[in-house]
């Protein structure tokens, strides 16, 4: 009786035990009381050297002496005779590093100059008071900042975060997630000035079929929507449907669209482009921005979004970026971004 008793204690004792981390699951899914979600500091959206800061101060303080814990190695050396794989700690580099062969290093870089990497270069992140120049086939693994211009060359990759606080240029079939400069030049810049149209005939939102007046400055259509080439529209626009905006048409405006947009050759959007599918931007079109779409965005070739003095934001799943495109502010292709050049 004695021992049958004492297992029963036993067994109980050890379902309590299992049952102690569920105790405060079972409490919160009673009452829940974390309705809130995860805090994320707005400075890793809104600053472009989030990720740089502390390896900026930290590679300062070092070279200034205040440090004695031998946080970082330094370059010494031509960059054809360093051996960038040696090592874990992050690396200094207090001179211009030129080296026509790749660079492939598993280390921080902080480079008090300029930095040019020949072809298949490979690094993990890098911050540059300079510029920075990759050659085709290269890649950056985590994130890359520079204070001059960055310049990818054919066939790079870069993953994560890429910023400069003058421009990026990218050449074609370069892969991106996240940019951020004042200006992103996507392939090359077509030097043939596009076509404009002396003037435009000047059309009411509210005439178009379908549309029902919201306010003064804003119109509402259910369905489809065309608007035709060559007219300057006026107002703010909301279609349920698709939306066609012809070539060399101008809305002075916002627009907003339930499913797909396709805007023609040489028209200009002055405020924002929101759409929840696909967004199709042709050549030479323009936009002010936000440019926001839910799925994916086609960027034609001589495309603007945004302007040197109003930079904005692209955003959306997948980004294709035809040769010649150029953005002001920051690019967000969620899944993939890539420039397409034939």
């Amino acid at each position: 009786m004695n021992s049958t008793f004492t297992l029963f204690l036993f067994c109980l004792l050890c379902l309590a035990m299992l049952m102690l981390p569920f105790i405060p699951a079972v409490s919160e899914w009673r009452e829940p009381k974390d309705h809130s979600p995860l805090p994320i500091s707005r400075q890793y959206a809104n600053e472009i050297d989030y990720f740089t800061r502390q390896l900026r101060n930290d590679a300062l303080a070092d070279i200034a002496g205040a440090r004695t814990d031998g946080k970082f190695d330094y370059l010494n050396g031509p960059p054809e005779q360093m051996n960038w794989m040696d090592g874990t700690r992050p690396l200094i580099g207090l001179e211009v590093i030129q080296s026509t062969a790749g660079i492939r290093c598993n280390r921080s870089l902080y480079l008090h100059a300029d930095l040019d990497c020949g072809d298949n270069s490979s690094l993990t992140s890098v911050l540059s008071h300079g510029t920075i120049r990759l050659g085709s086939n290269g890649e950056i693994l985590e994130w890359g900042h520079a204070d001059g211009s960055i310049t990818l060359g054919t066939g790079c990759v870069a993953l994560r975060r890429l910023s400069s606080e003058v421009s990026i240029e990218l050449a074609g079939r370069c892969c991106f997630e996240r940019l951020s400069a004042p200006t992103i030049r996507l392939g090359k810049t077509n030097s043939a000035a596009p076509k404009k149209l002396v003037s435009h005939m000047s059309a009411k939102l509210n005439d178009l079929p379908g549309a029902i007046r919201r306010t003064d400055t804003l119109t509402l259509v259910k369905g489809d929507c065309r608007l035709a080439d060559g007219h300057h529209y006026t107002g703010s626009l909301i279609v349920t449907g698709n939306l066609t905006i012809g070539h060399h048409t101008i809305v002075d405006g916002n627009v907003k669209v339930r499913n797909a947009v396709q805007v023609g050759r040489s028209a200009c959007i002055t405020g924002s482009l929101i759409c929840e599918n696909r967004i199709d931007l042709r050549d030479n079109a323009s936009v002010a921005g936000p440019l926001i779409s839910e799925t994916d965005i086609v960027l034609g070739s001589g495309t603007t979004v945004g302007r040197i003095d109003a930079p904005t934001t692209i955003s959306s799943d997948n980004l294709v970026a035809k040769s010649g495109a150029i953005a002001h502010g920051a690019i967000w292709a969620r899944k993939v971004g890539v420039v397409w050049e034939p």
